[in-house]
């Protein structure tokens, strides 16, 4: 009867147990070499999608205004100052300001709220957020205001031109009317003369 490795390997040759060997180890390996790589590449692809969010979260805080929503270069362009987007969401759209407003609400007795602050207070237990300023902002207000004006002005710039080259076009017809009405009395004279000619002929 075999018992244990010894009879195995005589029974069967060690040559046949040195291929297992090698078979058995070569399949671990790449069982082994698949499988992590497997779970490497989860795992740095896991790594990769959570630095891309918070590259994107990053990206959001230092350029987005959280309140209303606009890009840095917006509100930069509509600002007069240098640090137009700083100063907006330091002084204008300061986000802790809306929050410890509405910590005040919450604290406050709902018997002593004014008009807007039972409105906005109802809109907060509603989970509702359209009390934000969302996509709305005085500098944006302003920049649109001179738009206005600025297209207005060029518009009356345009009538002015126009009217401009209206006037000039009616002193040369007038011009011309006169050059021919001076030719039209300087020719009158002769043409009567001949007219008292040719009567007293007859």
């Amino acid at each position: 009867a075999e018992d244990g490795i010894r009879d195995f390997c005589l029974s069967r040759g060690l040559g046949d147990v040195y291929k297992r060997q090698v078979f058995d180890n070569i399949y671990m390996l790449l069982i082994m070499i698949i499988l992590l790589n497997i779970i490497l590449g989860i795992i740095i692809d896991t790594f990769r999608t959570l630095r891309e969010d918070e590259k994107r979260f990053l990206f959001d805080v230092r350029n987005i205004c959280f309140i209303c929503g606009f890009d840095r270069e917006t509100l930069d362009k509509a600002s007069a100052s240098k640090n137009g987007f700083i100063h907006h969401i330091k002084k204008d759209h300061y986000m802790w300001n809306y929050l410890f407003y509405i910590a005040y609400l919450k604290t406050k007795e709902m018997v002593e709220f004014s008009g807007i602050e039972s409105y906005v207070a109802a809109l907060i237990d509603n989970e509702d957020v359209s009390w934000f300023p969302c996509h709305r902002a005085s500098a944006l207000k302003d920049m649109k205001a001179e738009n206005d004006n600025q297209k207005k002005l060029d518009q009356l710039l345009t009538i002015k031109a126009e009217q401009t080259k209206l006037l000039t076009h009616s002193k040369n017809v007038l011009d011309n009317v006169k050059k021919v009405e001076s030719k039209l009395a300087a020719t009158a004279p002769t043409r009567a003369t001949t007219r008292t000619e040719r009567i007293s002929s007859i």
